[in-house]
């Protein structure tokens, strides 16, 4: 089970939200934007979802290789981000 969210830019108020609901096996999907705004800190919000999340697919290579796609860690978030020429959505799981 995953829920989605688009919320420009504010990946980590919503990581930071509703942490019972990845606790409890739920996996956010989450649009990601590749610039940082007044909404949420960029390296906040890496280090959110560093505690929360152990890895991720890009909607990106999902949608190219369906089940091959590459299981990143989430510790490449902080690398992936300011490389994004636009929004992309990502799967994050326990």
């Amino acid at each position: 089970m995953f829920t989605w969210s688009d919320t420009q830019g504010c990946e980590g108020t919503v990581i930071e939200s509703v942490r019972s609901l990845w606790s409890a096996g739920v996996s956010p999907f989450l649009e990601l934007w590749c610039k940082r705004n007044g909404h949420s800190s960029f390296d906040a919000s890496v280090e959110l979802a560093k505690s929360q999340f152990r890895w991720l697919f890009m909607a990106d290579d999902l949608l190219r290789s369906g089940g091959c796609a590459p299981r990143r860690t989430i510790s490449e978030l902080s690398h992936i981000l300011p490389q994004l020429q636009h929004h992309n959505d990502s799967l994050f799981l326990p």
